[in-house]
């Protein structure tokens, strides 16, 4: 449950417990799942804050949540997939995932 996963994820940062990579794959597979693009991309931004690695794991989860939002979000999707080639991660490892966001077609 998305809340919940946030509540948990205040809870630490209040007590200054950070995160471990795991914590915040967790929590962006549960926001993914209901397509929350919007929490996952400050989810994201949080981990860049604290100079956690966004990697192509968490790249991936913000174009599920692109595809599982309603309706789904193409532009972020398409523009998520691009930033994270830019970064010098391999376009094959995301493209199942861009593709069911955008259609087979684009």
């Amino acid at each position: 449950d998305v809340q919940k996963a946030c509540v948990l994820l205040d809870f630490m940062l209040e007590r200054g417990i950070l995160p471990t990579m795991a914590t915040y794959a967790i929590i962006c597979k549960v926001m993914a799942f209901h397509g929350k693009v919007t929490l996952v991309k400050q989810m994201l931004q949080l981990m860049r804050n604290y100079n956690l690695e966004v990697n192509v794991y968490f790249y991936g989860a913000l174009i599920v949540a692109c595809s599982n939002s309603c309706p789904p979000n193409i532009p972020v999707a398409e523009c998520t997939f691009w930033e994270a080639v830019q970064k010098g991660i391999s376009a094959l490892r995301l493209q199942r995932v861009l593709t069911r966001a955008v259609g087979g077609d684009r």
